[in-house]
């Protein structure tokens, strides 16, 4: 396996590249809140601009009060990190576990992070008959003591929400045999009753389960780099110890807690993903040749293959007209059949169906 970090959202580089103002990009790549960030962001940092003289408090205390009161779970269960990707690299580091067990197509940084830690990373493939869906006996069956097992809920780039009922048995599975689970619920926050579904109250529970949570897609905030793990206290502690000690800047600290204070903007997001991923899913699945899975995400999953083009060619026509979107070719498990839309506003998605439809028009 290479190791190669491919993600979407690089507004700059393509800006650059195609000949436009970044502004002018379109970017269906990113999977990130169409709304932006709560308008208490900007003014958090406004208000502590002044505070660049001084180093970023090194525990997150205000951050991490209001992370707690958010997700439930006490604070000596969570570590922030600079974005959640620091964290996957930093858990694998400090378990020092020389083997992952990892669904595909998944999230590239879970098998990066294994290989560049000079472990092995064995793939379970996630079937296009079962609709991408879990199988756990196929998991269990490959367990041993040490292991890693990554598990993506809601899985990016496919969108769709395994039970909770599935992950459990996954997760007695690896306790019993000594190994350790991870579950990125980076998207968990866009699913409706999230609650039901995330396994963040289980740390209590099982000290070989780890989740990592992110702030950066449903508060609008990647910029700021943010992200925490839950889990048990020590491995917290551990964690805490081996970062770095100024790893969450400033700016993502009073960002991030003033995000975490805004219901309302909370409320706005989830109505508006709701209404605009079934507008995208219905506008998709009306044009010849494409076929959307459903999802639970901010995000559609779109099989291209009806079209005659290749998930490269769809990138690239899009491209030319300063749209961008997510070519899942560069997934384990893919081939170039399949992109990924993030769901936008109402103006943008209405744009991206107009020319798609154009250049559909094209093809026949």
């Amino acid at each position: 396996m290479g190791i190669e970090h491919i993600h979407g959202g690089d507004v700059f580089g393509a800006a650059k590249d195609l000949g436009f103002e970044h502004s002018e990009i379109l970017d269906f790549s990113a999977n990130i809140n169409p709304l932006g960030p709560p308008p208490g962001v900007f003014e958090a940092i406004q208000n502590n601009i002044n505070m660049i003289i001084h180093y970023p408090d090194p525990h997150c205390r205000d951050l991490k009060n209001f992370l707690s009161e958010y997700l439930g779970i006490d604070e000596e269960y969570i570590v922030l990190g600079n974005g959640v990707a620091e964290l996957i690299y930093l858990l694998v580091r400090i378990l020092e576990s020389k083997r992952a067990i990892i669904p595909v197509p998944t999230f590239t940084e879970y098998a990066i992070s294994m290989i560049t830690a000079g472990g092995s990373v064995i793939e379970i493939p996630l079937r296009t008959n079962n609709n991408f869906d879990l199988n756990e006996h196929e998991i269990i069956s490959k367990i041993s003591k040490g292991d890693i097992i990554f598990v993506c809920n809601p899985n990016n780039p496919t969108g769709n929400l395994f039970s909770p009922e599935k992950l459990i048995s996954i997760l007695k599975a690896a306790d019993s045999a000594g190994a350790y689970f991870v579950i990125d619920e980076a998207f968990m926050d866009f699913v409706d009753n999230y609650k039901n579904h995330s396994l963040i109250k289980q740390v209590k529970n099982y000290n070989n389960l780890y989740v990592l949570y992110s702030l950066t897609k449903f508060f609008g905030i990647p910029g700021l780099r943010l992200g925490c793990m839950v889990g048990n206290p020590s491995l917290i502690k551990k964690m805490n110890s081996a970062k770095d000690p100024w790893n969450v800047n400033l700016f993502a600290q009073v960002g991030g807690a003033a995000a975490l204070k805004d219901t309302d903007h909370m409320v706005k997001t989830k109505k508006l993903i709701n209404s605009e991923r079934k507008y995208l899913y219905n506008k998709l699945t009306a044009l010849p040749g494409l076929h959307p899975y459903s999802a639970q995400a901010n995000f559609l999953f779109v099989d291209v293959k009806g079209t005659g083009y290749t998930s490269k060619e769809f990138k690239s026509l899009l491209s030319t007209r300063g749209i961008l979107v997510r070519d899942c070719s560069s997934f384990s498990g893919l081939d170039d059949d399949y992109i990924r839309l993030a769901v936008k506003d109402q103006k943008s998605n209405k744009r991206l169906i107009i020319e798609l439809s154009t250049i559909l028009e094209g093809a026949n």
